[in-house]
């Protein structure tokens, strides 16, 4: 059972982190990330890798790193998910440089392990851990794009997978090269901000096999990622409320029945047939008009931040509740004798 716990040097990890995060990234300062111009959180990133030595937890100490372990990263986790601190932990000290140290590197882990530089994995954010890892090509230097980049506009360094001869290999570029197009893209958290990335034949360095490094700094990742929710009944709550007004069957494609008996129990047999037919109507337009909405606030005011995004969501808060109040008031037409 003592496994379990965390230890007494695993605490002060905890302790030093929360201090800095509580010092540096309290929320009114975190919250203007989502500004045109957000403030730069680098000082804070300096000092949390290298001063308080968390960027090279997971290098091993032949590389200048702590040779710790997933235990003390899901420490540092814990307390990013806390205070949301816009820090580049996961896509440099654990996803690039656990798929380097798998791939064999010994240059560039060393110097992220130091908190000289940062680095990102070059595959999209979405990627799950069955999700076949597609490379760019391998010809007059690299060459393809890569959308949805997690820490690619903080690097210093991307880790690449590179469609070679012999199957996936792993490949690093400097962010300064010719050729590399870092843009990055409006994301609903900004918190962690995400790049398009384009190579047009971009020199690199290659570091070794590919397949292995990449499936390791995959389940690496997406294991210490869960500990950044500090409420995951919350996560749980969100995917089954984002469910409902979206799909056929009344509403929410499998939630459509759980709706349509919540309404049967609030109804007489005379409104039903109509509720229902309305609800359905008002489920499918909301889909349209919400993605409407959101796409035109995006295609007017691309960098504009949250603040046009909230006046979107009170705008379908409000119609949410109009078409409440409507349904529970509409009745079935007399029925012919």
């Amino acid at each position: 059972m003592s496994d379990l716990l965390y230890s007494d040097t695993e605490e002060a990890l905890r302790d030093s982190v929360r201090r800095l995060f509580a010092d540096c990234c309290p929320p009114d300062v975190v919250a203007r990330a989502y500004d045109a111009e957000p403030p730069d959180f680098s000082e804070v990133w300096h000092t949390l890798a290298a001063d308080l030595g968390v960027a090279g937890l997971l290098a091993p100490e032949s590389l200048g790193g702590a040779g710790a372990g997933a235990r003390e990263a899901a420490v540092v986790m814990e307390e990013i998910g806390r205070t949301v601190a816009p820090v580049p932990f996961l896509s440099s000290a654990v996803l690039a440089t656990v798929a380097l140290v798998a791939a064999g590197d010994t240059e560039t882990v060393p110097a992220l392990a130091a908190g000289g530089i940062t680095a990102a994995l070059a595959v999209p954010l979405s990627t799950a851990l069955d999700d076949p890892v597609v490379g760019v090509t391998l010809g007059d230097g690299l060459c393809g794009r890569v959308t949805s980049v997690a820490g690619a506009v903080e690097a210093d360094v991307l880790v690449v997978p590179v469609t070679g001869p012999d199957g996936l290999e792993l490949h690093t570029v400097s962010t300064a090269a010719a050729g590399l197009h870092v843009s990055p893209v409006l994301t609903l958290d900004m918190t962690r901000r995400l790049a398009d990335v384009e190579f047009s034949g971009v020199a690199s360095t290659r570091i070794g096999p590919g397949s292995a490094a990449v499936a390791a700094e995959l389940q690496t990742g997406a294991a210490l990622l869960a500990f950044s929710s500090t409420r995951p009944e919350l996560l749980v709550l969100a995917a089954i409320l984002g469910g409902f007004g979206r799909g056929a069957n009344g509403s929410a494609g499998p939630f459509g029945p759980l709706e349509q008996a919540w309404l049967a129990l609030l109804l007489p047999p005379a409104q039903r047939g109509r509720v229902y037919s309305w609800n359905t109507a008002i489920g499918f337009s909301g889909m349209a008009l919400g993605a409407l909405g959101a796409g035109a606030v995006g295609w007017f005011a691309p960098h504009a931040g949250a603040a046009p995004y909230r006046w979107l969501f009170l705008l379908s808060l409000a119609g949410s509740l109009i078409s409440a109040i409507l349904l529970l008031r509409l009745r079935e037409p007399p029925r012919p004798q």
